[in-house]
Parts: structure tokens; C-alpha cells; sequence
């Protein structure tokens, strides 16, 4: 895998035009008219993220990624604690990036013909398309997913241009978005926002746990970080800020359909529609394969450390993919979702659209408190591993930054008191992080290899099966 395939990868396991499509309903009910500011703010909390994940992989590039950056800087109890908290929110997060695809699907279908198939089934064939697409091998699922990625980028580029040149005359007044009175709900609806916003930003470094594919992963994966926030970032802004033009700034009417970005674009220009329900379908299908294709490395590297059972890191001797690892990543995803989504809505087609947004968001905030522990470590890592190369700015201040900035969301979204279920979410990290202590402290006392293995700066034909 070379820089620009890196790029590819992260960007389109964002999904710019499948979260534009589906997440920004919710991110407009939470925060209302100041929506494009949250999603402003979360770009600029998430490059302070992105330079931790960077700055370790210019030192330690692989496949254990956060898992083996921690134990790296804080040791292997915390580094086995991270590993149970971004194993289970890793594999809810890969089955939201099937799930909400899945839905957007059933919608296309429901609008177009009429008939609304059962959100199940289309997440069984969302989840086994993504997995064959994978199981043929990197180069070609990154070769899938830049075709995709640029017929998603071009159709929602075109949605924007539509609403802003048929509503040009509100565009002088549409700074009200940027406007902090604006945000709903206050606090809460920035909060709320705010985990919606990482949601989408959380397939920002997707190509890093691929390092053992890359070339030059300590130059490449810093590069195609960057740069795929940047561009989703840009992509996310502007599309947020069109919608509100699109409205005329009129928060009562956007609220009204599950949509919003599609009914602006319809209003500017119908022909377009068609084109974006096509790419909302075929960017789901993107962010399938290239959040499996980062969340199988990280299951085989767990294998290789034996946190997992030694079959997962099972390589397929001609295509060289971890074939046990993607098939069981996809399996128990797909699972988690009906399973939960069957107690918290049903089948019926409401009842999808509970499950994806309360799962996912459960899977969100595993994440985010994964990526605060790393943030902690990057000072720690670089006194440790490199501290001829220490940066009070880039080692210190900035994961500072990164902590305060996705410490507050996080605490919104999982103090108790809230409407169910989001009032049991604590329980559900307090239960993690405790059974995670303890399978550190086992991990320690077994003298178990975590965090040990780092990628090659060149990729060979026999990365994935150099260790086995």
C-alpha cells in the first residue's frame, strides 16, 4: 500500500457522503442551527488527535495500533485495558459502519419502488459483500474503495454547489451557523453533537493499523491522517453549512425529515438526488471494507499477543489476508447489532433506527475513552522511546488539548441521570475498565507480548505471515 492508497483508506472509511446522508439528521436535532459550528470545533479537536496517532506512528508504526502505543508508554496492564475497551468498541463501531449503510440502503429501496425490505437482511449482505471485497486481498479492496471514494466526493460536492447557487441570496446571512447562541440545547446539544461528530471522524486513522502493508508506514500513515481529516473536514463543514442555506436557516423544517441534506438538494436541483442515493449506497459499501479491513489487523495483532485465540490470526496463503480475523470481526458485528437492535427497537423499520443510533453511540464513547488513555501515554511514549525527539508543543500541550476537548462530550453522553439507555452507559464502561484490569494484571503476570511488535518500513509479500 502505497501514500495515496493510505489516504484512500482513511478518507473513505470516514464516508463523507453515507455520514453527510445519515448522521447529520441527528447532529441537526442536537444542536440545531449552530450544527455547522460543532462540526467545526470536532475537526479542530480531532487534528489534535490525529498528531498523537501520528506522532506515534513515526516512531512505532502497527497493527495493534492504539493497543500497542499504550503499553508502549504506560506499560502492559493499561496496554491489556485498552485492549478490551477498543476490541468491544472497535466491533461495534465496524458494525455500525455496516448498520448505518444497511439502513440508508432500505431507505433508497423504500423511496424508489415502495417496498421496505427488513433492515436484517440488508445488514447480512452489506456485512458479507464488505467481507469478500476484503478476503480478495488489500490492494484490491483500497482499489474499490478510491472508485468509490470519488463518486461519493464528486455527488455530494454537486449537492452543495446546487443549494448554494439556487439560495444564493441567504448565503450573506448564513454566519448565524457559526454563532455559538446558536447551538441548541446549550451545553447538552453541543455534547451530544459532539460524539456524533467523532462518530464520523473516527475512521480518520484506519489506514494505521494497516501498516504492515505500507510502504514506509512511519512517513505514509502520518500523511494520509492528515490529509483525510483535512479533506472530510472541509467536506463536512461546507455540507453542514449548505444545508442551513438550504433551509434559508429555518431549524423547524430540517427537523421534520430524517434527511435534511437530501431535501435541500432536492429542493436546488431533483437530478441530483438520484445521484446521491446511488453514492450514499455505494459509500456505505466503502466504509464497510475499509473499517473491516482496519478492525481484522487489529483482531490478528491481538492474536499474534495472545489476547485472542491463536486460529484468529489464521492468513490465507495466496491472497495473505488474515481470513479467520475478517471473517469472525464481520460475523460477531453483524450479530451485536440484530441481537441488540431486537431488545432496544425490534424489526420493525423504526426499530433500526433506534438500535444503530444507540449502539453506535455506546461505540463512540468505548472509542473516545481509548483515545483520551492514548493521549495521556504520547508524553510518556516519546520520554521513553525517543526522548531526544521530545516536543513540549506536539508531546504535551497538544494530546493536552486533544483530552480536554473530547473529555467533556464523553462525560455528557455517559453521566447517569439521563433518559435510558444512555443512562447506563458508565455501567457499561465501569464493567469494561474493571474486567480490563484485570485481564492487564493476568497479561502482566504472564509475561504476555503486548505491544511488542512493531510494522517494517517496507512491505513485503510476506508481512502478514512473517511472525505466524
Amino acid at each position: 500500500m502505497n501514500r495515496v492508497e493510505a489516504f484512500t483508506s482513511s478518507v473513505a472509511a470516514i464516508a463523507p457522503a453515507i455520514s453527510v446522508l445519515t448522521v447529520f439528521g441527528a447532529i441537526f436535532a442536537a444542536a440545531g442551527l449552530g450544527s455547522p459550528l460543532v462540526l467545526l470545533i470536532a475537526v479542530i479537536a480531532f487534528g489534535f488527535h490525529i498528531n498523537t496517532v501520528a506522532e506515534y506512528n513515526r516512531i512505532a508504526p502497527s497493527p495493534g495500533f492504539y493497543v500497542s502505543y499504550v503499553a508502549k508508554a504506560l506499560g502492559v496492564t493499561t496496554g491489556t485495558l485498552t485492549a478490551i475497551l477498543y476490541g468491544v468498541g472497535e466491533l461495534i463501531l465496524l458494525g455500525a459502519a455496516i448498520f448505518g449503510p444497511a439502513l440508508w440502503d432500505q431507505e433508497v429501496i423504500r423511496l424508489l419502488t415502495g417496498y421496505t425490505p427488513g433492515w436484517w437482511l440488508l445488514l447480512i449482505i452489506q456485512g458479507g459483500i464488505g467481507t469478500i471485497v476484503v478476503l480478495l486481498g488489500v490492494v484490491f479492496s483500497v482499489r474499490v474503495i478510491a472508485a468509490l471514494f470519488t463518486l461519493e466526493l464528486l455527488t455530494v460536492a454537486g449537492g452543495i454547489i446546487a443549494i448554494l447557487v439556487t439560495h444564493a441570496s441567504y448565503i450573506a446571512l448564513s454566519g448565524s451557523a457559526f454563532n455559538p447562541a446558536n447551538i441548541r440545547d446549550g451545553a447538552t446539544g453541543f455534547g451530544v453533537a459532539f460524539v456524533l461528530c467523532i462518530l464520523m471522524f473516527s475512521g480518520c486513522s484506519a489506514s494505521a493499523p494497516m501498516s504492515d502493508e505500507m510502504e514506509h508506514p512511519k512517513r505514509n500513515i502520518p500523511i494520509a491522517l492528515y490529509s483525510a481529516l483535512a479533506v472530510a473536514g472541509i467536506v463536512f463543514v461546507a455540507a453542514a453549512w449548505a444545508q442551513v442555506i438550504g433551509f434559508d436557516g429555518h431549524v423547524g423544517p430540517m427537523l421534520k425529515t430524517n434527511f435534511p441534506f437530501i431535501t435541500a438538494t432536492s429542493q436546488s436541483a431533483h437530478w441530483v438526488t438520484y445521484l446521491i442515493y446511488f453514492s450514499g449506497i455505494t459509500s456505505g459499501l466503502g466504509v464497510t471494507v475499509a473499517t473491516l479491513n482496519a478492525a481484522s489487523r487489529l483482531y490478528y495483532n491481538m492474536s499474534r499477543e495472545r489476547l485472542l485465540p491463536a486460529i484468529v490470526g489464521a492468513v490465507g496463503r495466496i491472497r495473505k489476508t488474515p481470513w479467520m480475523a475478517i471473517a469472525a470481526a464481520t460475523g460477531l458485528a453483524v450479530l451485536t447489532m440484530i441481537v441488540y437492535t431486537l431488545v432496544a427497537g425490534g424489526l420493525s423499520y423504526t426499530g433500526g433506527y433506534t438500535g444503530y443510533g444507540q449502539i453506535a453511540t455506546l461505540g463512540t464513547d468505548l472509542v473516545i475513552l481509548v483515545y483520551i488513555v492514548a493521549n495521556i501515554g504520547l508524553p510518556f511514549f516519546y520520554r521513553r522511546q525517543a526522548p531526544e525527539l521530545f516536543s513540549w508543543w506536539r508531546h504535551a500541550v497538544a494530546p493536552l488539548l486533544a483530552i480536554a476537548l473530547l473529555a467533556y462530550p464523553f462525560w455528557e453522553t455517559i453521566k447517569p441521570n439521563q433518559a435510558a439507555p444512555l443512562n447506563w452507559w458508565w455501567l457499561v464502561v465501569v464493567v469494561l475498565m474493571l474486567g480490563g484490569a484485570v485481564a492487564g494484571i493476568a497479561a502482566k503476570r504472564r509475561k504476555l507480548p503486548i505491544g511488542e511488535y512493531e510494522s517494517s518500513e517496507i512491505a513485503t509479500d510476506e508481512a502478514l505471515t512473517s511472525n505466524q
